[in-house]
């Protein structure tokens, strides 16, 4: 969504220049101060009052846009289109209410003809981008930036998009080179700093990772992603006590933001220290119930306190969310072994070793079961097993 509001307030800014009446300059001087309710009556007026105005009707499309009403957004945009077909702004804004209304497919089926139109405009490359990156199609996003960037290079958010996409498919050289041609178009963007701090981060640069997560909360004090990433950087490095900080400070800026207590949570559990642990992680999931790694510590913290029954259940939850989850069959198996259930143990083992034949802490946990079954054989033969996989890793 950032990639849109970005775009949408171009755009919005770039048709100033055209609003020739008094009325078309008050409203979206409206419009300018955020006052989008009122600049949109203002701009429904002007349309009442003369329904070709493409460049009111271009700009009312965003307000709608800009203002969650995309099916409003989307209408206005045709209306305008029927106009004034080849607008390069209406069919962005089209794209974008498509986007909004999960219509991808259209999204994309808009830019790919505007482009055939206007193939040498770079904004539509970055639109494009931005359609492909909701369908997950990252490497045909990165196509689309780099035309942009070839285009227009310049454009700093070209830059910034192409990186997260670099980042995420782990061509982190190549994401810290975007960022850092971001951050030097744009030198006090908070998120730039933000996001290139993960990915020093990701190339073990810990002391770049710290100062750019630094630099993003010096530049936004409310930048609560740059306050956990430096938390887990800190975590890992065994300042518990900034970490825990970080991580609370993240909470008082949202106190509906799960990851802060996802990552309160592992800290705690880390310590052995469950009550709070557990409360952390229970806040996170009533917030977001849909990521397996926050059942996958909400289990580790039961079964540290001997609620095995329900350490089961979230084990459970962790494999139907994930079904490639290591972490889900062996603390499946861990929960089994604990009530004394040991072949259901060895049969939780025996699903996560289909999935991850060496995986050495299957084999460790295995030899354990096998042991308190009395099977000394078969204990040591996994125990070797896991000795001889625990030194390749």
């Amino acid at each position: 969504m950032k990639k849109i509001l970005i775009t949408i307030s171009c755009l919005i800014l770039s048709i100033t220049a055209f609003c020739q009446s008094p009325e078309e300059q008050a409203a979206l001087e409206l419009a300018k101060q955020g006052k989008y309710p009122e600049a949109i009556a203002a701009f429904e007026k002007i349309i009442t009052a003369d329904g070709k105005n493409v460049n009111a009707i271009n700009v009312l499309s965003q307000l709608y846009l800009r203002s969650n009403k995309a099916q409003q957004g989307y209408d206005v945009a045709t209306r305008g289109l029927g106009i004034a077909p080849d607008n390069i702004d209406l069919n962005i804004t089209k794209a974008k209410a498509a986007m909004a209304l999960s219509r991808d497919d259209e999204a994309l089926t808009i830019m790919d003809a505007a482009i055939t139109k206007h193939d040498d405009v770079f904004i539509l490359y970055v639109i494009k981008g931005n359609v492909l990156d909701d369908q997950n199609k990252i490497q045909l996003a990165i196509g689309a930036y780099s035309k942009s960037i070839q285009l227009k290079p310049d454009f700093p958010f070209a830059y910034l998009s192409r990186a997260e996409d670099f980042a995420s498919i782990s061509r982190y050289e190549n994401a810290l080179t975007d960022y850092n041609k971001f951050i030097e178009m744009i030198p006090d963007n908070d998120e730039g700093y933000n996001m290139r701090g993960s990915t020093n981060h990701k190339l073990g640069k810990n002391a770049e990772a710290m100062a750019d997560y630094s630099k993003a909360i010096e530049l936004n004090k409310d930048q609560k992603y740059a306050l956990v990433n430096r938390g887990i950087l800190y975590a890992e490095t065994g300042a518990a006590d900034k970490a825990m900080a970080d991580y609370n400070q993240a909470k008082t800026i949202d106190a509906n933001f799960d990851d802060a207590y996802y990552e309160l949570a592992k800290l705690y559990q880390k310590q052995r220290n469950y009550p709070p642990a557990q409360q952390n992680i229970e806040k996170a999931i009533s917030i977001n119930n849909r990521i397996a790694s926050y059942y996958t510590v909400y289990a580790k913290i039961l079964l540290g306190t001997d609620k095995n029954a329900e350490g089961l259940a979230a084990a459970e939850k962790v494999i139907a969310m994930d079904k490639v989850n290591a972490d889900g069959y062996l603390l499946k198996a861990t929960a089994y072994s604990n009530m004394e259930r040991y072949d259901d143990a060895i049969a939780a083992i025996n699903d996560g070793l289909k999935l991850f034949p060496d995986n050495y802490m299957y084999y460790s946990l295995r030899s354990a079961v096998y042991k308190f079954k009395g099977n000394i054989a078969m204990s040591d033969a996994d125990n070797q097993k896991a000795k001889e996989l625990g030194t390749k890793n």
